[in-house]
């Protein structure tokens, strides 16, 4: 990965580490060289925090989250869910959470505002 910003935002984290590995390119993200400042930002912060994060960003929603929420998503899904679509990761409750993530997806807004229910 030759993203110095990607680099230095993984380091001290387990999660962070793995997501070195990850073959950004393949997703909608692309390269994390040419990720937008904006969600390099949400990736640092992601990163950084101790508190359990988990983002999803582009067209698919895919999942960028942090330790905390490594513990969260058990060792079954983490395996595959870095990197991934949250359509694929969530697959079970997706016809109930799919349409609310779409729409504030879409909106660009949070879920708890009026916009996502």
């Amino acid at each position: 990965m030759d993203a110095e910003w990607f680099v230095e935002a993984t380091s001290g984290s387990a999660v962070g580490l793995e997501a070195r590995e990850v073959a950004w390119e393949d997703t909608p993200l692309g390269h994390p060289g040419t990720w937008p400042h904006a969600l390099r930002h949400a990736v640092r912060l992601c990163f950084s925090s101790k508190f359990p994060i988990m983002m999803v960003w582009g067209p698919d929603l895919t999942l960028i989250y942090n330790d905390g929420y490594r513990a969260m998503l058990g060792t079954h899904k983490h395996q595959a869910a870095l990197g991934a679509p949250a359509a694929v990761v969530w697959r079970e409750v997706w016809a109930d959470v799919g349409p609310c993530s779409t729409r504030c997806s879409a909106a660009g807004a949070r879920r708890g505002t009026r916009t996502c229910g």
